[in-house]
């Protein structure tokens, strides 16, 4: 892919969940959000709030409770819109799509890489108490997805990963991430994309960790990935065969073209592979 077309992948992306992010602030601190609920209800989507102990975030939820349940992670930035093509077509599944914390409406704080992990693994295992999950992370989420999947695998029955980046060499913090950490740049931007450049600068580190843990990973594991993907380099599906060493399968959905938001361009594909 040449740099201009990575670029414009990049600032694609990051302008249209850093939007979504900000409708949802906005709707919160102007005291509307009952507009979005209105919305989400129209189409049977209901919007949750999450509580433990202090540890606060929202999700949204479709389909009856007896059905297999889906779990949804977004990158960063995101939200749980992000997976608006799937929760509008439940089909036969119990779909939870959640606000990561620091981008939820109830729970913009500043990343706490651990806490915010707790607060994941804790949802995960109320809404998957009674059936283990189908994980479905994009991007860093599915990092944070391969995570609960090593930490919580009798809550794990398979595993999804859209142009998910796990190969922590690939990863590279710029110099102007850690200048936008101080003034006068960290005033030029949004809390959401504070919290982004947090969790970017995090995120290697996070991985580091995370790779010894990899071959703890036993049920089957689906990648999702575009070779024109211009945030998330494609050699992340050889890093994955590699070290899932102890998954029972890795099945493949590959991409010549359809760039980081595959989750959204090619989500008829992912919906069909979730059903069969």
């Amino acid at each position: 892919m040449s740099a201009g077309k990575s670029c414009k992948d990049a600032f694609n992306w990051s302008l249209a969940q850093a939007s979504a992010c900000f409708l949802r602030a906005f709707l919160a601190d102007w005291g509307v959000e009952h507009i979005l609920r209105a919305v989400l209800k129209s189409r049977g989507i209901v919007l949750n709030a999450f509580d433990s102990a202090g540890q606060k975030t929202t999700f949204l939820t479709i389909g009856p409770m007896e059905a297999q349940p889906v779990f949804f992670l977004h990158g960063t930035p995101g939200s749980a819109l992000s997976w608006w093509p799937y929760l509008n077509n439940p089909g036969n599944f119990r779909m939870i799509a959640v606000d990561r914390p620091g981008f939820s409406p109830i729970n913009r704080a500043f990343p706490d890489p651990v806490g915010d992990m707790e607060i994941l693994a804790l949802l995960l295992r109320k809404t998957a108490e009674t059936r283990p999950a189908i994980v479905v992370g994009h991007s860093m989420g599915g990092g944070l997805a391969a995570k609960l999947a090593a930490d919580c695998p009798q809550h794990v029955k398979n595993l999804v990963l859209i142009g998910a980046s796990l190969d922590p060499s690939l990863e590279q913090v710029k110099p102007v991430q850690y200048a936008a950490r101080k003034a006068p740049l960290k005033f030029l931007m949004t809390r959401t994309t504070r919290n982004s450049n947090e969790e970017l600068i995090n995120y290697p580190d996070l991985l580091r960790d995370l790779q010894p843990d990899l071959k703890k990973i036993h049920c089957p594991v689906l990648i999702v990935h575009a070779r024109d993907d211009g945030l998330v380099p494609y050699e992340n599906v050889k890093f994955i065969k590699e070290q899932f060493t102890g998954t029972r399968s890795i099945s493949e959905i590959l991409y010549d073209s359809g760039g980081h938001a595959v989750n959204a361009s090619k989500y008829k594909d992912i919906l069909a592979a979730l059903e069969g």
